[in-house]
């Protein structure tokens, strides 16, 4: 702990003064001015092990540290250890933790169907401040001049005149890229989108800045974001390239499309500096296997959260809003019974669509797709590092087509609404709408129990295969045309039942979603963990 030269008592941080202030005495001390022979070893912090997920955190103050920020957990066990810390860089806190509680409480006013726990204000004082260690990496160019083509053009009455350039580009200059995650603990998605961070904030590191939080560790090679380094360093040297001639000298410079191309072009080499250590806020919530997280930026207030949905609240208004709707169009709208039944059909195929999205989405997250630093040596992973990079290109191709699709189906629901409304479509079309669903759902189907593969929530299966039978059958009375009402009927009962049923589903995979299973840290190795 760190000493009051005055009269003895706790030193802790002030964020508002950005000074070291006495508990009891409210001196106050610059940071850099604090002399360390008054506390205990300037480089080193006690280190504190969470003996229900293993993740460890160093702090010179106990009370910095009285529960697990990553699991909420408050069976925290202090080793008789000290870890070296030998960052070189750090930006302080600078939003207060009353500005923390302020802007989260203004933000939830917003979202329906919360928790009632997660606005309680005993709950709210638990956020404590974390110092999250980031690799810096800088990337550097080829020494030699790039010699490349650039061309200018000039229109004179309807010819249009071309010239070509020699030109040269020089990078000798080094490009330094954003820092990267350097904790396994802290998930990649959540620094994304807490960032950037202020370049002007960054600091020297003195331990004061320690005075009342607490730090996570390095263990995450920086060779894992290497390539993804390198490669963004490319795309801002190449726009930088075309930039600086197009607007200095009206040329358009030619260099490769290909992102392989550019890369040997420019030969860009990545290292890692020294750890940089960023200030983050977190908020805990634990219920039973599952955790959410409230997490903001320290410095900037740039904040992220994971909220869980009330079931109850969600269908007491839900149950009213179809109630409503049911009045509604019991007086104004009528519809033949295959038109019924497709309409019944799409609104599953819709839900089906949706469902196969959060599916998705929960397999990411419980495999640590977008979190490289999760896939450290030595770690037991659902997934191996090299199909999680194959399924992150993947999806970052794939983003036209959930647009596609969505909007396709809502083409459909506007035609066949005003189809119902005019007192149904014809059999024969509506038939041959059903053709172009099945499909659509049967591709759902497909994908959405794929994915449940590698998650834990496994009734998924039933949810999906209770909306495929509905979906079948609908298809079987409209292709058959049957003539009797109620088989067409009974198709929109189980149609809308397996809407039900999806969004009951949808719900309690949005929970999945908005939390995250307990992490486990137990087996952390590699990277560079300053051990003494």
């Amino acid at each position: 702990m760190f000493k009051c030269p005055n009269c003895g008592g706790t030193l802790v941080f002030d964020v508002g003064k950005q000074k070291l202030v006495c508990r009891y005495c409210r001196s106050e001390i610059n940071v850099e001015d604090y002399k360390v022979d008054n506390s205990v070893q300037a480089d080193a912090m006690s280190v504190y092990t969470c003996s229900d997920c293993g993740a460890r955190l160093i702090s010179p103050d106990q009370s910095a540290v009285a529960f697990c920020s990553y699991c909420g957990s408050q069976k925290i066990l202090e080793e008789r250890l000290h870890e070296k810390l030998d960052p070189q860089k750090i930006i302080p806190f600078k939003v207060a933790k009353s500005t923390c509680i302020n802007n989260y409480k203004n933000t939830v006013k917003k979202i329906p169907y919360m928790p009632k726990e997660l606005k309680d204000a005993e709950f709210l004082e638990n956020f404590r401040g974390v110092y999250i260690p980031y690799w810096r990496l800088k990337t550097g160019f080829t020494d030699e001049p790039l010699k490349l083509k650039g061309y200018s053009y000039a229109r004179s009455g309807e010819y249009v005149y071309t010239r070509e350039f020699r030109v040269e580009a020089n990078l000798g200059s080094r490009i330094t890229g954003l820092p990267y995650d350097a904790s396994s603990s802290f998930d990649d998605a959540i620094a994304e989108s807490i960032a950037p961070y202020r370049q002007k904030s960054i600091r020297n590191y003195r331990p004061g800045y320690l005075a009342g939080f607490c730090a996570d560790l390095p263990d995450v090679d920086p060779e894992i974001y290497r390539k993804e380094a390198e490669e963004k360093a490319v795309e801002e040297a190449v726009s930088a390239i075309k930039n600086t001639f197009s607007r200095k000298k009206d040329i358009t410079v030619s260099l490769p499309d290909s992102k392989r191309k550019q890369r040997e072009l420019l030969k860009p080499h990545a290292e890692a500096t020294a750890a940089l250590y960023l200030p983050v806020w977190f908020l805990t919530w634990r219920r039973r296997d599952r955790v959410a997280y409230m997490v903001m930026n320290g410095e900037t207030g740039e904040a992220t959260m994971d909220i869980p949905v009330s079931l109850g609240s969600f269908f007491a208004v839900s149950a009213l809003t179809a109630g409503i709707l049911f009045a509604l169009m019991t007086l104004f709208v009528s519809m033949t019974a295959p038109t019924a039944l497709l309409l019944s059909m799409t609104l599953s195929t819709a839900a089906m669509m949706l469902y196969q999205r959060q599916t998705k989405k929960i397999h990411d997250r419980e495999t640590h797709v977008f979190d490289r630093g999760y896939f450290i040596e030595g770690r037991d992973t659902e997934i191996s590092e090299r199909r999680a990079e194959r399924i992150r290109r993947r999806r970052m191709r794939n983003t036209w087509a959930v647009p596609a699709v969505v909007v396709t189906v809502f083409l459909l629901l506007l035609e066949w609404g005003v189809y119902a409304v005019a007192d149904g479509m014809p059999d024969e079309r509506a038939q041959v709408a059903s053709f172009f669903l099945f499909p659509v759902a049967a591709y759902n189907v497909l994908r959405a129990l794929t994915f449940t593969w590698h998650i834990r929530e496994k009734s998924v299966i039933l949810e999906i295969l209770a909306g495929a039978f509905g979906i079948l059958y609908g298809y079987y009375v409209l292709y058959t045309l049957q003539v009797h009402d109620y088989m067409y009927y009974i198709g929109c009962i189980l149609c809308i039942g397996s809407v039900l049923l999806s969004s009951i589903g949808m719900i309690r995979k949005y929970n999945l979603l908005a939390t995250r299973p307990l992490p486990t840290f137990f087996d952390r190795t590699g990277g560079d963990v300053h051990e003494a």
